[in-house]
């Protein structure tokens, strides 16, 4: 049995990221680890197939490595705005990949799983995922969890969005911390099943980035 002792009431990254210290207590005392990473599996236009791991700060864009990437209206990549001239940088990307997602945010990196070849095997450590969607602050914004989210197979858990009983809980309408003052931190947890082309076996690591926050 291992304690955990959590003096926060909001019931999300101080429990979540207790969990992630258990992981590291236990993995500690039997030799293996746990990495704060998330995981993904790219197939290109050309069948070829590659696996990121990327480790990082929460809000260091992990879970965004394992999405599809935002577009404009049009189809296009909007890079960015000029700040000065507003002048917007976009590309046109026609042929993109697909992206089987394989860990969101804890990574299991266990001698049972490794193999002889020398790289990196890991499996997801997380049976839902915890995911941050400030990001979505409109209708559209991301189609994939948005419909996850309001056509769900089975129940979820929403923290910091407006709900109530018998109603739709729509991603973009977080609580007001105060009047005029929304949440910064609305999250919901999502069963890995149902994440599309999600992978459930361990997957060996051709690339693995690390990411810092200033």
């Amino acid at each position: 049995m291992h304690e955990l002792f959590s003096f926060n009431l909001y019931p999300g990254p101080s429990a979540k990221k207790g969990i992630y210290g258990v992981l590291l207590n236990i993995g500690e005392s039997e030799g293996w680890v746990t990495a704060h990473a998330s995981t993904v599996r790219v197939i290109t236009p050309y069948d070829n197939q590659i696996t990121i791991m990327h480790e990082g700060a929460s809000g260091g864009g992990k879970s965004e490595m394992i999405e599809q990437i935002h577009r404009e209206d049009d189809g296009r990549v909007l890079l960015g705005i000029n700040t000065v001239s507003e002048e917007k940088h976009l590309l046109e990307l026609k042929d993109t990949c697909e992206l089987q997602p394989v860990t969101d945010d804890m990574a299991f990196c266990h001698p049972d799983i490794q193999n002889e070849s020398g790289r990196l095997v890991v499996k997801d450590a997380e049976q839902g995922w915890f995911l941050r969607i400030d990001h979505i602050n409109s209708y559209g914004t991301d189609p994939h969890y948005e419909k996850a989210c309001i056509h769900p197979k089975e129940p979820l858990i929403f923290l910091n969005l407006e709900g109530h009983p018998y109603s739709t809980c729509l991603l973009w309408e977080p609580i007001m911390d105060e009047p005029g003052k929304p949440c910064p931190n609305p999250r919901v947890i999502m069963p890995r099943k149902l994440v599309d082309n999600v992978v459930d076996e361990a997957v060996e690591i051709d690339i693995r980035s690390l990411g810092e926050q200033p």
